[in-house]
C-alpha cells in the first residue's frame, strides 16, 4: 500500500504552507495543481499526470532550497515529520492488529506486508481508519513475487503479471523506454541476468554468455 502522491497531500489535509506565502497557498496548490494531476492519472493521461506531478512534488523540494521562492525549511521538517509519524502509525496498527502479519519493507510513502487472505478484510478496515484520521489515501497493489535486495530496490510481479523494477533492477530497455537518459547504464547485463534467474529460472551463465551486445558489459564513472 501506497500513499497516493505522499507530500502533496500531507500539505493539504496538515493545512501546510510556506509562512511567507500565506494560508490561500494551500487552496491555489490544490485546486490548480494536485487535483488536475489526479483527475489526469484516472484518466490515462501520462503526459499531463506526469507534468503536474513534477509540480506537485517540486513543491516540498524548493522549499528547501535557499534560492527558490518557496523556501521554508519549517514546511519542509513539518511535512518530513508529518510523512514519518503516519506511516510508523500505520505500520504499528497493522503490526499490532493483523495476525501472522510480516513485514517486508516500508520506505517514504508505503510499506509492504505478508499476510494471510483470512486477514485481508481486518488489513483493509484498519487501513481505512488510518485514512480517516490522517486525511491520506492508500493506494494498493497485490503481488504474486517480490525480489528485494533493500527497500529501495527491488524487482515485483503483480498478481495481474505486471513487472515492476526499482533501482538496481531496471533495465537498459526500461530506462530508454521512460526516458531515462541521466540514469546509469552500467553494467546493464546485471539486472537482465538477475531478473531472468529470479522470473523465469535462466542460469545467470546463460543469460552473460549467450549476450553479444558489448555495450551490456560496459561501465562508466
Amino acid at each position: 500500500m501506497d500513499v497516493s502522491s505522499l507530500y502533496p497531500s500531507l500539505a493539504i489535509a496538515n493545512r501546510f504552507y510556506p509562512e511567507h506565502l500565506g494560508e490561500e497557498f494551500i487552496d491555489v496548490y490544490n485546486e490548480g495543481i494536485v487535483k488536475p494531476r489526479l483527475t489526469a492519472k484516472k484518466a490515462g493521461d501520462k503526459v499531463m499526470a506526469d507534468g503536474f506531478k513534477l509540480s506537485a512534488n517540486s513543491v516540498y523540494g524548493k522549499s528547501n532550497s535557499e534560492f527558490s521562492w518557496l523556501y521554508d525549511p519549517l514546511y519542509t521538517l513539518k511535512t518530513t515529520l508529518a510523512g514519518q509519524l503516519s506511516l510508523c502509525m500505520l505500520s504499528e496498527k497493522l503490526m499490532i492488529n493483523v495476525e501472522d502479519l510480516t513485514m517486508l519493507q516500508i520506505n517514504t510513502d508505503g510499506l509492504t506486508v505478508i499476510i494471510p487472505k483470512t486477514e485481508k478484510r481486518k488489513l483493509f478496515d484498519l487501513c481505512t481508519e488510518w485514512e480517516k484520521e490522517t486525511g491520506l489515501g492508500l493506494e494498493y497493489v497485490a503481488y504474486d513475487k517480490m525480489v528485494i535486495r533493500d527497500v529501495n530496490n527491488y524487482i515485483s510481479v503483480t498478481n495481474k503479471g505486471k513487472i515492476k523494477r526499482k533501482g538496481a533492477f531496471v533495465t537498459y530497455e526500461q530506462m530508454l523506454d521512460e526516458g531515462s537518459y541521466h540514469k546509469s547504464l552500467s553494467q546493464s547485463i546485471v539486472p537482465e541476468a538477475v531478473e531472468k534467474y529470479f522470473l523465469h529460472g535462466v542460469p545467470v551463465e546463460d543469460t552473460i554468455m549467450k549476450s553479444t551486445n558489448i555495450y551490456e558489459f560496459c561501465k562508466t564513472f
